[in-house]
C-alpha cells in the first residue's frame, strides 16, 4: 500500500499566528509531523502551503514543499481540495494520509495500526476517534419538558474526533455526500490535544510528558 502525506500548512492562523511553525516538545509543529511521517515510512511526504518561508523550511526539514494556489489557502477553504490539489501532483498512491501539523500527540503505531486496519477492510476513510465519557443531554434543549439527561453508565457508546489521525483513497476525494463510505474508526484509549490555540500547547505538553512517565 502505497501512501502519501498530505501536510497541510496554511500561514494564515488566526487563532495562534504563525501556528504550524510554533515549537511543541522543542521542535517546531511542521517538523515534527515530517518527522512522524518519515518514522512511520509513509512513501512521499508532502506539505502544502501558500507560503514561502513554510515552503523553505518543509524542504529543508526533508519534505517535497508544494505550492497551493490562492483560493486553496482561505480560512474556509476545506481539506478535500488540498488533498486533491496534492494527488493530482502525485497520483500514483494507494490511501492519502492528512497528517496535521496540529495533531502532535499521534505515534507512528498509531499510523501503522490505522493503516492496517483500512487495508484488512478495504476501508474509504480512516479517522481516529476518542470514546466520549461524560454524561449527555438529549432534546430540544428550548423545550425543557424534552431534555432527557444520560448518565455515562447507561448510555450508548459515543465518540469524538480527535484530530490525530486520518486518511482515505483516492477515490474517496470524489464521492458525494449522500454516496455510502466504508469508515474505519481508530478507538484511543487516551485523550489527545489538537492544537487549536495557545493554551492547547500547554496542555498537549503535558499530555505527551505524562504519557512518556508512564512507559
Amino acid at each position: 500500500m502505497k501512501v502519501l502525506a498530505v501536510i497541510p500548512a496554511r500561514a494564515g492562523s488566526k487563532s495562534v499566528p504563525g501556528k504550524n511553525l510554533k515549537e511543541f516538545m522543542g521542535q517546531p509543529l511542521l517538523r515534527r509531523a515530517i518527522a512522524l511521517c518519515k518514522a512511520v515510512g509513509m512513501d512521499t511526504v508532502v506539505v502544502s502551503s501558500e507560503d514561502e518561508e513554510t515552503l523553505n523550511l518543509a524542504a529543508e526539514w526533508g519534505a517535497i514543499a508544494l505550492k497551493r494556489p490562492e483560493e486553496l489557502a482561505r480560512d474556509s477553504t476545506p481539506t478535500i481540495p488540498v488533498l486533491k490539489h496534492a494527488y493530482e501532483h502525485f497520483p500514483e498512491h494507494d490511501v492519502i494520509a492528512c497528517v496535521q501539523c496540529t495533531a502532535p500527540m499521534a505515534t507512528p503505531e498509531d499510523w501503522l495500526d490505522g493503516f492496517q486496519m483500512m487495508e484488512n477492510a478495504d476501508s474509504d476513510y480512516l479517522l481516529s476517534v476518542y470514546p466520549w465519557t461524560k454524561p449527555i443531554i438529549t432534546g430540544k434543549e428550548r423545550f425543557k419538558n424534552e431534555i432527557t439527561f444520560v448518565a455515562r453508565q447507561e448510555k450508548e457508546p459515543r465518540y469524538m474526533i480527535d484530530g490525530q489521525i486520518w486518511a482515505c483513497r483516492p477515490r474517496f476525494l470524489d464521492l458525494k455526500p449522500t454516496d455510502p463510505v466504508n469508515v474505519s474508526l481508530l478507538i484511543s484509549t487516551e485523550f489527545r490535544v489538537d492544537i487549536d490555540y495557545e493554551e492547547d500547547f500547554v496542555i498537549g505538553e503535558a499530555l505527551v510528558k505524562w504519557r512518556e512517565n508512564q512507559s
